[in-house]
């Protein structure tokens, strides 16, 4: 709602039931059609119309999954942690970052997400938090 009047907040959801409800809602009502929080926006259409465009910010990481983050992302990609990864297509993955390189896609959004996600669960595996 508040990107809807251009102002950047990233307030979290302090009521853990909804967050609960949320993060167990299955895929299709989270993302579809290429849009993320779908059943939000599904539900909230009427009350909220978008008046302004997202205008984009600098985004370094761009440069570096081409640069610096590149030999990085490829190890990843070779890992035999990845490849067995329950959470990640090594296929679809390696694909996506090909196009990216290549310059079909204009976010490096996706991949810094992949990258931490990574290495969040190989320094977090066989902890018990």
């Amino acid at each position: 709602i508040s990107m809807n009047f251009g102002i950047e907040t990233r307030l979290p959801y302090l009521d853990n039931n909804l967050f609960e409800s949320n993060f167990n809602l299955q895929n299709g009502l989270k993302f579809r059609h290429d849009t993320s929080r779908w059943i939000f926006k599904k539900k909230f259409a009427h009350k909220i119309h978008v008046t302004k465009q997202k205008r984009s910010i600098v985004d370094p990481q761009k440069i570096w999954f081409k640069k610096e983050f590149n030999e990085r992302f490829n190890d990843m990609l070779l890992s035999n942690s990845f490849k067995n990864s329950n959470y990640f297509s090594h296929k679809d993955v390696k694909k996506y970052y090909e196009n990216y390189i290549k310059g079909n896609f204009d976010s490096s959004f996706n991949l810094i997400q992949i990258l931490s996600l990574h290495h969040f669960l190989k320094i977090f595996k066989n902890s018990n938090f």
